[in-house]
């Protein structure tokens, strides 16, 4: 009757991801031992194991003997002696209030062996399992077992269920008995994830520096208010400021490589002096009208009849704006400037110029042209810098290829 009440309650639990934790409990409402159906990702193996076809097969390529025990090993075993282990013959200990019908299996130190390798979890084919992975129990005289006696093994939950008589029952003739067989010690899902998730970690970290130390481009908007005064204020002949008597240098840094200046004033480029300077930033220079009077730039003049060039002229003053593109890295932060080239310190660095060079363009007949084989026209050699040569067909080839008529 205990038997079916115990079968009938494994089902009906076993649907609910529970299972009775044993044979022979009093309590079946007070299950506990999982299913199957729910499992953590830290009871989930990571690693292969491999084809055990055989006890034979077992013994032969997967065991060796080491120190009086047999240990996993041989030809085939040894690739996976950090996947599996061998438990040779360990000694069974009774769950209690189980009536001796359902035991566990504990080592030399008194501890429960868990994660039992059952045959069913390495299929040969769709037919056949490895059957080397079975549960084998033996008598104290050292003989085998039969399951026929009425043994069973839950190697989900490693416990060994006894059906009619048991080691406790005045029956039993086995005396104390021992089991072997295989239980799995290598990665579980969890450390591989976890191991996933650094790995992951790493390489969004190692993306990001990637990301940050791109070049990007850095729009600096600035206005003469916030630039600084170099020298005195100065006259500047030839300035298309006819009507202009002083200019002002005015100087700012750019904590970037500044490639462009643009007037939001008059939103055209300036063509100024700027400076690259070894920290990466860069001093720009703008000469500016200058009101000595006021200390400030002059924006333009106007005249107090209110009509162009009629009575007398009046400086308008104010604030020049600029914008200032410069190459920064995409985190924000100045590109860093290498060390100074001194070609002059250290002439034999120069890259010598090739003799003989040939330009990547032909002519129309397929023949490229080398600057450095074709005589230089008189009439354009000298001042010309001997840029201009003569082809066969009596035209002027430059140093790209490219070509003009000439009389």
């Amino acid at each position: 009757m205990l038997t079916s009440k115990f079968a009938q309650t494994r089902n009906s639990m076993h649907t609910f991801s529970r299972a009775p934790l044993a044979k022979g409990q009093k309590w079946l409402d007070q299950a506990t031992a999982p299913a199957g159906h729910n499992v953590s990702f830290d009871r989930v193996r990571a690693e292969t194991i491999p084809v055990i076809a055989s006890i034979a097969d077992r013994d032969e390529h997967f065991l060796e003997l080491k120190n009086g025990k047999r240990i996993v090993g041989g030809d085939r075993g040894k690739n996976f002696s950090s996947v599996i282990s061998f438990i040779d013959r360990l000694k069974i200990k009774e769950i209690p209030y189980t009536n001796g019908e359902s035991y566990v299996i504990i080592d030399d130190d008194n501890n429960y062996i868990t994660d039992f390798i059952d045959p069913s979890d390495k299929p040969i084919s769709q037919f056949a399992l490895s059957e080397g992975y079975e549960l084998l129990m033996f008598s104290e005289c050292g003989e085998k077992i039969s399951r026929n006696v009425g043994w069973s093994f839950d190697p989900f939950n490693c416990i060994i269920h006894f059906s009619g008589k048991n080691p406790k029952s005045p029956d039993w003739e086995f005396g104390e008995v021992s089991v072997e067989g295989f239980i799995y010690i290598g990665k579980k899902m969890s450390s591989i994830m976890g191991g996933i998730d650094e790995a992951m970690t790493s390489v969004k970290e190692e993306m990001n520096t990637i990301v940050d130390a791109a070049i990007a481009v850095q729009p600096f908007k600035f206005s003469t208010t916030e630039m600084t005064t170099v020298g005195d204020p100065y006259p500047l002949e030839d300035s298309h400021w006819p009507d202009v008597d002083y200019f002002q240098c005015l100087s700012i840094v750019i904590p970037g490589f500044v490639f462009e200046i643009t007037s939001l004033d008059r939103d055209e480029t300036v063509m100024t002096e700027m400076r690259h300077l070894p920290t990466g930033d860069t001093q720009i220079f703008l000469n500016l009208p200058w009101s000595i009077q006021y200390e400030c730039p002059i924006m333009r003049y106007d005249y107090d009849s209110g009509q162009p060039g009629i009575g007398n002229r009046i400086p308008v003053v104010g604030k020049y704006k600029f914008t200032a593109m410069a190459f920064v890295t995409n985190a924000g932060e100045k590109i860093p400037v290498k060390k100074t080239i001194d070609y002059i310190a250290h002439p034999e660095e120069v890259v010598p110029t090739p003799q003989g060079y040939e330009l990547s363009t032909p002519f129309e007949d397929g023949t490229p042209v080398s600057i450095l084989s074709m005589p230089p026209h008189p009439q354009y050699s000298g001042a010309a810098g001997g840029f201009g040569y003569y082809s066969d067909d009596d035209t002027i080839v430059n140093v790209y290829g490219a070509r003009s008529s000439h009389d």
